[in-house]
This record gives structure tokens, C-alpha cells and sequence, in this order.
């Protein structure tokens, strides 16, 4: 049950992760391409993010993790990564 309950969890913060993706991507074409301002999407990622840190949180708190961001560098190593 609990598995269950993670699985959708994760399946929905993934989907607002992409969403996301998608606004922050449509907000800057629409800004530099388009000169329009799509003030829309500042509310829309606000949420999102919301969606993301609300889901998120309970699966952290379940498997004792915290979340982190992997970088290009973390995945080099020796000299590639100086």
C-alpha cells in the first residue's frame, strides 16, 4: 500500500517537474522571441513548484533522503572534473 501511495506521489511530482519545464520554457520563448509577456506562467510555476515540494516531501521523509540536484561535474571524474 504504502509503495502504491509513493509510486502515484512520484508520478505526479514528475509530471508538475515537466509542466514546469514546459512554463519556464514557454515564458522565456514568449519574452525573447514572441516580446510578449506571459505573466501567466509566473503563477502557474509557482504552483507547480508547490506541487512539486508537497509530493516530494513525503517520499524523502519515507526512504530518510533529502533532495539534491546532480550536476555535470558530479558526474565526471579525475581530471575532467578540475
Amino acid at each position: 500500500m504504502t509503495k502504491k501511495i509513493l509510486a502515484v506521489l512520484e508520478t505526479i511530482g514528475g509530471i508538475a517537474s515537466g509542466l514546469l519545464f514546459c512554463t519556464i520554457m514557454w515564458q522565456v520563448l514568449a519574452r525573447v522571441v514572441f516580446h510578449v509577456a506571459a505573466t501567466w506562467t509566473v503563477e502557474v510555476g509557482k504552483a507547480l513548484f508547490v506541487i512539486m515540494i508537497f509530493t516530494g516531501s513525503p517520499i524523502l521523509i519515507y526512504r530518510d533522503g533529502h533532495m539534491a540536484i546532480k550536476t555535470i561535474l558530479e558526474k565526471l571524474t579525475g581530471k575532467k572534473q578540475n
